[in-house]
């Protein structure tokens, strides 16, 4: 499990919260649409909130505005998107040094193209105090 310290960047030169989409060849394929989310699952109420999927209550990230960041089109800061590679996006996120420390969750939403569902995966992290 990934953890952050407050103040601690996902980024190219620090991606602990990626997504891999690979098809079923087990070969790495990019998607037409990837977005993620952050939840606050650090104390017993959210805890409850995030088994009934009432997401919006514990959200952090992106604090208003769409549900997801669209990791595809928006905030495009290495020439690929935010991407490492085929099939390889990361999670453009900062820890907000004043952010409650704990346990969070990112949920990962793609869709391949235009005709295909969307899928979802979620992966668990922590927050601690900056050394």
């Amino acid at each position: 499990m990934a953890i952050f310290s407050r103040g601690e960047s996902n980024d190219p030169a620090n991606p602990l919260l990626q997504l891999f989409i690979i098809d079923g060849h087990d070969d790495p394929i990019d998607a037409a649409y990837v977005g993620f989310r952050i939840l606050d699952i650090s104390t017993e109420q959210a805890k409850c909130h995030y088994a009934n999927q009432d997401f919006n209550k514990i959200q952090v990230y992106p604090n208003r505005g769409p549900k997801y960041i669209d990791v595809n089109h928006l905030y495009t800061d290495t020439p690929a998107g935010h991407k490492l590679g085929t099939g390889n996006y990361y999670a453009p996120w900062t820890a907000n040094p004043t952010l409650r420390v704990g346990d969070y969750m990112i949920i990962w939403e793609w869709k391949l193209g235009a005709g295909n569902p969307f899928r979802m995966t979620r992966q668990p992290f922590s927050v601690k105090e900056a050394e």
